[in-house]
């Protein structure tokens, strides 16, 4: 065999190979994780902080259900009726948040629900940029739903069905059990440390009446509802 055909070879066998391991990396992404962890930092605990502001965002539903849907828009019944809608915006991760692997949720909300999440995303990356934990992302793992979403989320009768601040483009929901970081090893400590500079945040926003917020327990996630207005 010539080296020409070999080197022919090795090329088609390399470019077998990465087809496999990106295909795989797509369909279970945990393993792309392990493999790049090894390539990622590891560094020291921060200081723990007080978990003062998570534990002081407890709006309740009373409290934003009727301007959520005054000031959002119209359920939409599915994904058809959210794609033809004018007021919704589809969503894009920046370089202070990602959108998770949404499965009873759209990646779309109105203008003003950008515009909040982006201020919060903006706030954020203040906050960590002079710090090892810089360039880390939180993730987005709700956002607008349909009422065929919430039939299939949550298996319940249409009276509840109604009370889901999540139909009207301006509530999305952010979890604080998991952070993005490409080049940190983030530690459960870590998480804890992040989840806490994300709740200040909100909290800030929260208190400049831009928006509702709730730490949820059940669902390891801040419930976040714009009140901003035209």
């Amino acid at each position: 065999m010539t080296k020409k055909k070999k080197s022919k070879k090795t090329i088609i066998l390399i470019s077998i190979l990465l087809l496999l391991f990106i295909g795989t990396c797509v369909i279970k992404p945990h393993y792309f994780n392990k493999v790049t962890k090894y390539f990622k930092k590891n560094i020291e605990c921060f200081e723990p902080k007080e978990k003062k502001y998570s534990s002081k965002l407890k709006s309740g539903l009373a409290e934003y259900m009727k301007f959520a849907k005054s000031n959002g828009v119209p359920k939409c019944a599915n994904e058809k009726d959210i794609l033809l809608s004018k007021d919704l915006k589809k969503v894009s991760g920046t370089n202070s948040f990602k959108i998770d692997n949404l499965t009873h949720s759209y990646p779309y909300l109105t203008e003003k629900g950008i515009l909040l999440l982006n201020e919060i995303g903006e706030s954020f990356n203040e906050k960590t940029k002079n710090t090892e934990l810089k360039d880390t992302k939180f993730i987005v793992t709700s956002l607008t739903r349909t009422e065929e979403s919430v039939k299939r989320l949550t298996g319940v009768n249409g009276n509840a069905v109604e009370r889901s601040a999540h139909y009207y483009g301006e509530c999305f929901d952010i979890t604080y059990s998991r952070f993005s970081n490409r080049s940190v090893n983030l530690k459960p400590c870590h998480v804890d440390y992040l989840k806490e500079i994300l709740a200040e945040v909100i909290y800030e926003k929260k208190k400049e009446n831009k928006c509702w917020a709730l730490t949820e327990i059940q669902q390891p996630c801040f419930h976040v509802v714009s009140r901003l207005k035209e």
